[in-house]
């Protein structure tokens, strides 16, 4: 039920009460409500747009063009969603996931994980949920 719900939420997406994403977001929706927060050019530090934070959930927009290093989460669930540009997505040591605009990915807690841009750049939401 609660993913039919998110879904009716991106049809009448709202910057100031975003749905969960999930392997069922609409990547469309997602892109045309935060594209006129994205900046015009990246280059350097990955640009990272705080969209929802509260106790449980934080949501981000991120816009980079450098690999996302090696990071291990103990306390949050991470999820994104890319809308535009392909990477990979390194978890723990034998998997890797290739992910284009549309792709959804959970990162278990308690592995490693990075992410390799494969484009010029990428865009997406990414999203920790509170244990």
């Amino acid at each position: 039920m609660n993913a039919l719900e998110n879904l009716l939420h991106e049809k009448q997406m709202n910057l100031n009460k975003l749905p969960v994403i999930n392997k069922f977001s609409d990547p469309g929706a997602w892109m045309a409500a935060v594209a006129p927060l994205l900046p015009k050019v990246v280059d350097g530090e990955p640009f990272m747009h705080i969209l929802t934070a509260t106790d449980s959930i934080t949501q981000l927009l991120v816009m980079s063009a450098t690999d996302i290093p090696d990071e291990v989460h103990e306390d949050v669930w991470e999820s994104f969603i890319i809308l535009e540009g392909e990477c990979e997505c390194h978890i723990g040591t034998d998997t890797v996931i290739r992910l284009t605009a549309g792709g959804y990915l959970e990162i278990p807690m308690h592995e490693h994980h990075n992410v390799k841009i494969i484009s010029k750049y990428v865009v997406g939401i990414m999203q920790r949920i509170a244990a």
